[in-house]
């Protein structure tokens, strides 16, 4: 189905009126329909199928982005031509008929012309009280919630016994990005690299630096050697918020509430798929457990910790390093550490098999940072 501009709706999340659910009604209160999480050869990410136009495409589940969107190159092969598309301040979109297994409705995405990957965005991740399952690998529809806020969801992470608020990125591929500045602050560990950047929508900037073999300690969960990769200066303005990426995830589940309220869990809290309702009655009864608690995560689940050599150089960012003698060595940025133990999820085993992106190769870390 296309749309003209005439034709597009002021408002999205409207399910089509088709012989499969006559209850319109019915359809908008409850959804419950549960979509798998694939792995995609050369990337960590989470994906997914859904249907647009009667076509499969992937995406990426992107908690990081506020407003799904897809490529110029999918636009072309659902059908759309430039004509169909509607100019918003510079600003490109399209409203696109989606099916998720029997729910179908209509939904607007941006159209980028400088990214590759189609994402899934909080329009749709917030509006659906979606659960973004990395334990059982799964992507569950509750129900449409069109108040839902499309804000970036914050946590505080605690870094080496300091607290930092980060933004909560499943589109990130890395444990932890920010500043050099923040580097600065936390006092971290750095080292210079080459051959590694970071790709975000509209801009690929090169990693700097990376502060390794870092505790990092948020919902009651601690992660060991954790990587914190510097944004450098030259990233645009409005991306440089330090981020918490997708590795620190595996294992756990992400649920945006039927009443607006955001919530990461541990695999063996109860199964739930609850409603507005039932989420009101429960919080009548009783408060939030306190997560101030960790819990500690085997290193196995850390993607991006490369397999390194204990004479590589490194620096504390408060200080000014010099010119070091010692022998280059390589660094595998993405790449697990071998150890015994299996992988903590199965979510985190398939992207472990998949991960081949290139080596970065450590650089003579520059005086007067």
């Amino acid at each position: 189905m296309m749309l003209t501009e005439e034709e597009t709706p002021k408002e999205t999340g409207l399910v089509e009126e088709t012989g499969e659910m006559a209850d319109v009604e019915e359809a908008i209160d409850r959804i419950d329909e549960t979509i798998d999480i694939i792995s995609v050869k050369g990337s960590c990410l989470p994906h997914v199928m859904i249907e647009l136009e009667g076509i499969p495409v992937c995406f990426v589940v992107d908690t990081g982005c506020e407003m799904s969107s897809i490529t110029r190159e999918q636009m072309t092969s659902l059908g759309f031509e430039e004509s169909d598309l509607v100019n918003t301040n510079g600003t490109f979109h399209l409203v696109v008929s989606v099916k998720i297994n029997n729910y179908k409705f209509v939904e607007l995405f941006y159209v980028l012309s400088n990214f590759e990957d189609n994402l899934l965005g909080l329009n749709i991740l917030a509006n659906y009280c979606c659960i973004i399952d990395l334990d059982k690998d799964t992507l569950t529809f509750r129900e449409l919630y069109m108040d839902a806020s499309w804000d970036l969801r914050k946590t505080t992470v605690n870094i080496q016994g300091k607290d930092v608020e980060m933004d909560i990125d499943t589109g990130a591929e890395s444990y932890m990005t920010g500043t050099l500045s923040l580097a600065k602050e936390l006092n971290l560990p750095l080292k210079a690299i080459q051959g590694y950047s970071i790709i975000g929508v509209g801009y690929e900037v090169a990693v700097p630096y990376v502060a390794p073999d870092l505790c990092i300690k948020a919902f009651g969960r601690e992660v060991h050697d954790a990587w914190y990769k510097v944004k450098p200066d030259e990233t645009p303005e409005g991306y440089k918020d330090p981020t918490l990426g997708v590795p620190f995830f595996y294992g756990l589940r992400l649920l945006f509430n039927p009443d607006g309220s955001f919530e990461v869990m541990e695999p063996e809290t109860e199964d739930v798929m609850r409603s507005s309702d039932e989420l009101s009655e429960e919080r009548e009864i009783s408060t939030r457990g306190d997560t101030s608690g960790s819990k500690t995560i085997p290193s196995a689940i850390a993607m991006d910790k490369p397999q390194g050599s204990d004479k590589e150089a490194t620096m504390t960012a408060t200080e000014d390093p010099k010119e070091s003698d010692e022998e280059t060595t390589v660094v595998d940025m993405d790449k697990p550490q071998t150890c015994d133990e299996k992988p903590a999820t199965k979510a985190a085993e398939k992207h472990q098999e998949s991960n081949k992106e290139p080596t970065a190769t450590a650089a003579e870390v520059p005086q007067g940072i």
